[in-house]
Formats: structure tokens, C-alpha cells, sequence
């Protein structure tokens, strides 16, 4: 069953609830629960100019707090397409919508937004080696930037990705890990992510798909239990970077 909604996380800390469909309003909608609030209040809560979206579609959220729809197949350029709805217009407008340089796209991709709003496009599956794709925010998304495999081997959906704000890629390993914990690799850009900054086990044991995983403004990691919590609400464990992720540093219940 597609996942109705998608946690994704502004670089400032607050967590952007986006529900894709069955929201009743006909629209995607997008609730941002704020870190100034301990994740326990609303920022804002929403319909936007989006129509309800699937599978087809995937997310990531700018530093200025812009929501990035990314549309993977089934598009009319044929291409990838980005969607931008403008945080300034309370994502009822439109900052831009253009097909890419990237061709359509499947599960096999993941995507996360890097520093100066470049969209990085992941390859994990039918291919040697995880590959990086980064389409250039400068370029309206025409471009890439680089275009390369990593030292990290083929991955699957037992990885999550994100990027740090200096464009190093952490790779997050869920399940059928050596030490029995959710682990982090983490590939340098300096490196052209061709070398590992860390490569370690964490605090957080093995988790499932009901996990998602985001990267706070100092290199924290929010790992996000969307269902089958204890408190029936959805929580969110913060993996400190300080500790090089061994401790956590909060652990909060979303309502």
C-alpha cells in the first residue's frame, strides 16, 4: 500500500507532515509541526495548489521552507519534474514547475535537497555502485552538477539518504546490519563521495519501513516512527551527531 503521508524536515528543525491523499480537501496538504514547540505545536496547517499525489511523486523541503514535489514517472516532459510551492505564498502558488535533466524515475531513486537548493537524485538499485545525481538549483534543475558512483556498494530500500548542509551524503542503513543497529555511512562531498567520513552502528536498533529518517541543522539525525508506536502517536528520535550518533539527544510525541 503507497504511504499517504511523508515526514520531511525544514534545515531549521521543523518537521513538514505532507499527506499526499485522502485528505477530503481534494489537495496535497502539508502540517508543520515546530521544533521551537518541542514538535508539540502547529505551525501551520494546510491545503496547497497541489492536487492529492501518489506514489509518483516524492518530497523535500527548502532551507526558506519551500516544499519541493518531485515527480518521478508519468510525467507530461517526460522527464522528472520539480513542483515548487512557495512558503511565502503558504504553498498556494507556484515558484516554479519544470521538467529536468533527469529522465523519469522509479523506486530505485531516492531523493534529498542539498545545500543552495540542489536536488540530489540517489540511485541504489541496477547499478554497480550507489550512484549520485545532483540536478543544480542554478541551472532550474537543466544541469548536473556531478554525476558519479560512490564507495558505497548497489543499496536498497533498507537505506534512507540524506545530505548535511556541507553536501556530504549519509547513507542510513534500517535493517540486516552487522552490529544489529540502524547504521550511518557517511560519504564526503569534498570526496566527490568517494570516502567515508563514519561508518558506524547507532543507538537506534533495526527498524522497518514504518521509519523515516531526516537531518536536523547540526548533523542530527531524526529518525521518525510513523506507526506502530507505543503512544499511538507519531515519534520522533534524535540521533545527536555530538556523540557521532550513540546517544540520543530528545525523543518526542508528535500529536
Amino acid at each position: 500500500m503507497a504511504r499517504v503521508r511523508r515526514y520531511v524536515l525544514r534545515p531549521n528543525g521543523d518537521l513538514f507532515a505532507i499527506k499526499k491523499s485522502n485528505t477530503g480537501t481534494d489537495s496535497t496538504e502539508v502540517h508543520i509541526i515546530t521544533a521551537a514547540s518541542g514538535y508539540q505545536g502547529w505551525g501551520l496547517e494546510t491545503t496547497t495548489a497541489l492536487k492529492e499525489t501518489d506514489s509518483s511523486y516524492d518530497f523535500v523541503v527548502a532551507d526558506n521552507g519551500d516544499v519541493i514535489a518531485i515527480k518521478k514517472w508519468a510525467t507530461g516532459a517526460g522527464n522528472t519534474e520539480i513542483h515548487v510551492l512557495t512558503a511565502a505564498s503558504k504553498y498556494k502558488s507556484f515558484g516554479l514547475q519544470t521538467g529536468t535533466a533527469l529522465g523519469p524515475t522509479d523506486e530505485s531513486y531516492a531523493f534529498a535537497i542539498g545545500p543552495n537548493r540542489d536536488i540530489y537524485a540517489i540511485k541504489r538499485m541496477g547499478v554497480s555502485s550507489t550512484e549520485v545525481h545532483i540536478l543544480t538549483a542554478a541551472s532550474n534543475y537543466q544541469r548536473f552538477g556531478l554525476q558519479t558512483g560512490t564507495a558505497l556498494h548497489k543499496t536498497d530500500l533498507s537505506f534512507s539518504f540524506v545530505v548535511a548542509a556541507n553536501g556530504d551524503l549519509l547513507a542510513i542503513k534500517k535493517k540486516a546490519t552487522g552490529a544489529r543497529k540502524t547504521e550511518v555511512h557517511v560519504l564526503t562531498r569534498a570526496s566527490s563521495f568517494q570516502t567515508y567520513a563514519l561508518q558506524t552502528g547507532t543507538a537506534l536498533p533495526e527498524v522497518s519501513s514504518n521509519f523515516a529518517f531526516a537531518i536536523g541543522p547540526r548533523r542530527d539525525i531524526y529518525a521518525i516512527k510513523m506507526s506502530s508506536t507505543a503512544s499511538g502517536m507519531t515519534e520522533v528520535n534524535i540521533l545527536a551527531a555530538r556523540s557521532n550518533y550513540l546517544q540520543f539527544g530528545v525523543t518526542a510525541m508528535v500529536p
